[in-house]
């Protein structure tokens, strides 16, 4: 018989870890789908419309958040929302710096985001390593 408390950390955790499972498989299939065009992936189409009739945002920005790309003077919640969570976070002071696989290239490479005051200061695309530029 397992030691009682053992079975009373191991329980709840197991039974939390079946619930958050099971939630996200139920958005995955009950989720509207969208087309997927420009770059933006396609369970993420109906948390961005929502965000879109939610949320003012400038003209330019909207039209990079319809696009699939990311934009000078968006959001760092506005670049996550697009792409989704960054594969590395970098730092140089108070200047943040995402970064994500560059999907809609070619070439495998990566796209830098830096941020500076809370929107993005510049997007960069940077070869992977053993890609010649």
């Amino acid at each position: 018989m397992p030691d009682l408390p053992l079975v009373s950390h191991v329980l709840p955790a197991a039974l939390a870890l079946l619930a958050y499972v099971g939630a996200g498989l139920g958005y995955v299939l009950t989720a509207p789908e969208g087309d997927g065009s420009g770059g933006t992936p396609r369970l993420c189409c109906a948390a961005l419309e929502h965000y879109l009739d939610t949320h003012t945002v400038s003209a330019p920005i909207e039209h990079a958040l319809r696009r699939g790309t990311v934009a000078v003077g968006m959001t760092r919640r506005q670049v996550i929302l697009l792409r989704g969570v960054p594969r590395a976070y970098a730092s140089e002071g108070k200047r943040p710096l995402l970064i994500y696989d560059a999907e809609d290239t070619a070439t495998p490479s990566w796209l830098h985001v830096r941020f500076e005051d809370g929107r993005v200061a510049s997007v960069r695309r940077v070869p992977a390593a053993g890609v010649p530029a």
